[in-house]
Formats: structure tokens, sequence, C-alpha cells
């Protein structure tokens, strides 16, 4: 490399000029990276931008999916019904059997809602001539079916009570089964009590509790 005085002797400008002219340059190009740097900016928001519309479309894409599998389902079910009425079935709303079970929903919901009224063996009883006059084609579960939906429902009704400091407690023993029976403690809210010399419902009452044993004393209570 030749020194710069080699350089600048062979130069035919002033040095002050040569000075300004790099300052200059200079100045330009930080100037030029500035505004680089300034669109680099614009770009990578709108690219942020783009790949949240991106990630919006495929959740719109999705729930649209979602909804047209839930159409296609719906229309098969009416066409279903509009086929078995055509052949004078009834299709009742039974639903979808819960995961884990084999008798849908709808179907345990009527079974438990009818049992509590007429009882186990003649909810069966019922349903079976109900369904055969209508010539419904689905099958009638046990009364030991329906008695394990209803202490489901029971248990999850004794899970969800609140707890609170009001209302009144009442506590005795179920009728014994061999040798155990349970203790019961149940529930009815101040909101819920009846007018004086109306009896309580049912659905007033809130289970609290519900334990078997061999033997209660007035300790164990």
């Amino acid at each position: 490399m030749p020194s710069w005085t080699v350089f600048w002797g062979k130069c035919k400008s002033r040095l002050s000029a040569a000075a300004r002219s790099c300052f200059a340059g200079r100045s330009r190009w930080r100037n030029r990276a500035r505004e680089l740097k300034a669109a680099l900016d614009v770009e990578r928001q709108k690219s942020a931008r783009s790949e949240a519309a991106v990630v919006k479309l495929d959740e719109d894409n999705r729930r649209l999916r979602e909804e047209n599998g839930e159409l296609r389902a719906h229309l098969a079910e009416r066409e279903q019904e509009s086929r078995a009425l055509s052949e004078g079935v009834v299709q009742l709303p039974m639903g979808t059997p819960p995961p884990g079970q084999s008798y849908p929903a709808g179907l345990m919901e009527l079974c438990v809602n009818l049992a509590s009224v007429v009882g186990l063996r003649r909810c069966i009883r019922v349903l079976t001539i109900v369904f055969g006059w209508l010539k419904v084609t689905q099958k009638i579960p046990c009364y030991q079916t329906v008695r394990g939906w209803m202490q489901r429902v029971g248990l999850d009704r004794m899970n969800r009570a609140k707890h609170v400091d009001d209302g009144v407690w009442f506590v005795d023993h179920t009728n014994q089964s061999g040798q155990e029976k349970a203790l019961v403690i149940m529930r009815v809210r101040e909101p819920r009590l009846p007018p004086e010399g109306t009896p309580l419902r049912r659905n007033d009452l809130e289970l609290i509790t519900c334990i078997p044993d061999k033997v209660w004393k007035h300790e164990d209570c």
C-alpha cells in the first residue's frame, strides 16, 4: 500500500475539499442507512400484521369447518327424521351418548325424570309401552342403569352444593340395607323455605352428604 503522502501528492483537490467530500459522503450514507432501517421497520410491522391476519384466518377457517360439520350433522339428522316420518317411525331427541356410555344423554334424562315420579321398574315398563306404540327403534336401558344415573345426578348435586351459613339442616338415617345404613344430611336454604303450612318439595332440598356405615351413634353425627 502506498503512503497517504504519495496519494495526496497526486490529488489535485485541496485538503478541505477532500475532507468535505468525505464528510458529505458519510452523511449521505448515514441518512441512507436510516431510511433503509425505517423502511425495514415498516416491512416488519407489515409482516407482523400479515402473520396475525393469517392466524385469524386459520381460526376463522377452523370455526367455519366446525360449523359446517355441525350443519351437516344437523341436516343428516333432519333427513333421517323426515325419512322416519315418511315410514311412520317417530325419532325422539335422544342426542348422543356421553363419553364412555352406551345410551344417549336425552334418553337417560327422560329415564331419570320419569323414574323419579313413577319408580325404576315402572319407568322401564312405561317406556317399553310408549316406544312400542310410537315404533321407536331405541334400546331401553334396564332399571339398574337408570338407578346408576340417578346416583350420578345425586352425587353431582351433592358435590356442587355451596358452602353457606344460612339454611336448615335435616339429619336422619336411610332405610337399612343389609348391615349398613346411610347417614343423610340435607339442607333447605332460607330463600327456598316454603310459606307456613306448606310442605317442602324435593326441589327445595340440597343433599349435603350421604355416608354409609354399619353403626351410627350420636357422637358420630
